[in-house]
């Protein structure tokens, strides 16, 4: 009964401040059957620690101490989780102060061999393991722990791991806690200026702000930057570093790249910006978190990670809060980490909660599960060839036990599912990512003909369930949420100053290689507010539900099903975006309510868009009472709603204002 009362009370809560409206007659019933079910899905909680008695112990008392080295700081708090986990400890606390640490020889750090069968890459180094604990807090009581660069690897051999790695746990909360990289020893990322061009010679030279910079520095990615708008932009010289051919420093604070090319020299002019990404020899995520249940991150800080702060697999009822992945506060905001939250595999339950995102290279949140995309053969009954794999990616898609449904290439179900009876993978040496193959053992006979396109789902993923509240996402060098998973509400989140699309909510074969997400359906995406985004020019929008393939160096493209299906997108507001502010395709069942752009379509559409709603390849798509706002002076390129008639079946379009033809007026 209380259970039934709670539904009822969420199902309330999202109910729009609107009374009844002219529009299609599908358009109020599906309204309410998509509040229900959203509201039923995300009612859940994490459950945080509940041990049968309070015991605190101090890892100073085992030896971590501010004044210790690195790898004796390592080895102290260690020591004391393993005597928490050993004695039924419930809650560790670490004293305030600022910790060291670091080593390639942390104790059992070289290999975590997951339960669902299949090992993580040999080589990689965790500093701290929480694994197998039940009902467990680790206080860090406001201690900063600052990881290093490990010169002890040879050059050759990046190594990859995490400062902490969490497996196995059952209800753990970590929490009131620092972590950074020592960027003085050897920084993570830096800006620099354009001092020098010498055509004749292939080389541009650029100041470096900061430093001191050790000598044997190697950059590895460079991006674009606008120093002054604090954004990228393609107008800024910029270059791949697969078109240099060698780079080093001239002077102090000066770096000279020399390029294998003189075209790739075109456009560069003294004064340009870029921001710069080292290589480092030890390349850990801030957290790995595999395999648990009912795990908390709440009030962690990560100033700074050479990869994603936060990479998690295979984890049920998950929830990140109050967390901070940021540049340290006081110094020149460069980096905070390559990517923010990787929630891949997930089991269901998660929520993000009250987080600050900034200065994140990548998606500050990607939310997706991992399908197979084509290169798929039948090689008898029972038999399946499955290639083109990136090891890392897909190796916990296959489990023995679990179901694969197959589906068409444009994500339409042919009504077909097969369970992995066995399966083995070959890994093939040589240059490139997607190069494995899977072999895969059905219990049940397969089709006669399965076509090389054809994708395969895990079933044991897909459940989604998630809420993503109240999170400020700043200054990203990709995109802001990006979600690709089913059943969620996303609401009252921020998003300003990211270089590609602020919040997808989508599934799609991305770059050939990257297959992510189950189809997202039954979702609410509502109040959330996005400012001057998409400065890189990526498509569709700003804002975007569907589906499809985006190919690499190529343009995204919907397919002729719905991969999106159950979404409503209401009270949101963008300000700001080059190009349209929504957009829908490959879609059904989507209501686009009550949503307000201001000063969108600052740029002309690229082929094939237009409007600043754009709808494509959809049935039953519900526009209404949206607003369109121009400040004083802007005259937008499109200003309109647009609809593709060929491609598109029962949308419809009403209350909505200020959508004509472009005009300026006043805010």
């Amino acid at each position: 009964m209380k259970s039934q009362f709670f539904v009822l009370v969420l199902t309330m809560a999202l109910l729009p401040l609107r009374s009844s409206q002219a529009g299609p007659a599908w358009a109020l019933p599906l309204e309410a059957r998509i509040r229900s079910e959203v509201a039923a899905l995300t009612s859940f909680t994490v459950d945080l620690p509940s041990p049968e008695a309070e015991v605190t112990v101090s890892a100073g008392d085992f030896g971590l101490l501010p004044g210790k080295g690195p790898r004796e700081n390592v080895l102290a708090l260690q020591s004391a989780i393993d005597h928490c986990k050993a004695n039924g400890v419930s809650r560790l606390v670490l004293p305030p102060g600022r910790y060291r640490m670091g080593t390639l020889k942390a104790p059992g750090g070289e290999q975590i061999t997951k339960a669902s069968g299949y090992t993580h890459h040999t080589g990689r180094v965790y500093q701290v393991k929480l694994i197998g604990l039940r009902d467990f807090t680790l206080d860090g009581q406001g201690a900063e722990l600052i990881f290093r660069e490990l010169r002890d690897i040879p050059e050759a051999k990046k190594r990859l791991g995490g400062y902490f790695v969490v497996k196995d746990c059952r209800r753990v909360r970590i929490t009131n806690l620092a972590l950074d990289w020592d960027w003085e020893d050897y920084p993570l990322a830096f800006y620099g200026k354009v001092v020098n061009v010498d055509e004749e010679n292939l080389t541009v030279d650029y100041e470096l702000e900061g430093g001191p910079f050790p000598r044997q520095m190697t950059v590895y990615m460079m991006r674009e930057w606008d120093r002054t708008a604090g954004c990228r932009d393609p107008g800024v010289f910029h270059f791949a570093m697969g078109y240099v051919m060698d780079h080093g420093f001239v002077s102090e604070n000066v770096l000279r790249f020399r390029m294998k090319r003189k075209s790739i020299l075109k456009g560069a002019k003294l004064g340009d910006w870029g921001i710069f990404k080292t290589r480092t020899r030890y390349a850990p995520q801030a957290f790995t978190l595999d395999l648990n249940e009912h795990l908390s991150l709440d009030d962690v800080r990560v100033y700074g990670v050479p990869e994603n702060a936060v990479w998690a697999r295979q984890n049920r009822f998950l929830q990140i809060r109050n967390c901070q992945i940021t540049p340290r506060p006081g110094t020149t905001p460069v980096w905070s980490s390559h990517g923010g939250f990787e929630i891949h595999n997930h089991f269901g339950y998660f929520r993000m909660e009250n987080c600050e995102l900034s200065y994140v290279f990548d998606d500050a949140l990607h939310f997706s599960d991992f399908f197979l995309a084509g290169n798929i053969e039948r090689l008898d009954d029972h038999t399946l060839q499955v290639g083109g794999l990136m090891y890392f990616q897909s190796a916990d898609t296959f489990m023995n036990g679990s179901r694969l449904e197959f589906r068409r290439a444009n994500f339409e179900p042919l009504g077909f599912s097969a369970e992995i009876a066995d399966h083995e993978w070959t890994l093939v040496t040589g240059k490139g990512q997607a190069k494995h193959y899977v072999t895969v053992t059905t219990r049940e006979t397969l089709p006669e003909r399965i076509e090389p396109d054809t994708l395969l789902f895990n079933t044991t993923y897909g459940v989604g369930r998630y809420v993503i509240r109240n999170n400020r996402i700043r200054t990203g060098l990709c995109h802001g949420l990006y979600v690709c998973m089913p059943n969620g509400l996303i609401e009252d989140n921020e998003i300003v100053g990211t270089a590609y699309p602020a919040l997808v909510v989508h599934s799609l074969l991305r770059w050939g290689r990257w297959p992510m997400g189950h189809p997202p359906a039954n979702v609410i995406v509502r109040n959330n507010t996005i400012r001057n985004c998409n400065t890189a020019l990526r498509r569709p929008a700003d804002l975007f539900v569907g589906g499809g393939y985006d190919p690499q160096g190529g343009v995204y493209r919907p397919v002729d099903y719905p991969v999106a299906q159950n979404v409503i997108v209401e009270n949101n507001t963008i300000e700001g975006s080059p190009w349209q502010g929504i957009a829908a395709w490959s879609c059904r069942n989507v209501l686009i309510t009550g949503n307000q752009l201001r000063n969108t379509n600052r740029l002309p559409s690229p082929k094939g868009q237009d409007g600043s709603i754009f709808v494509r390849d959809a049935e039953k798509v519900h526009i209404s009472g949206n607003e369109r706002r121009l400040g004083a002076g802007f005259t937008p390129n499109d200003a309109g709603i647009s609809i593709d008639a060929g491609s598109t079946r029962d949308v419809a379009k009403d209350r909505n204002s200020g959508f004509g033809a472009p005009h300026a007026a006043p805010r």
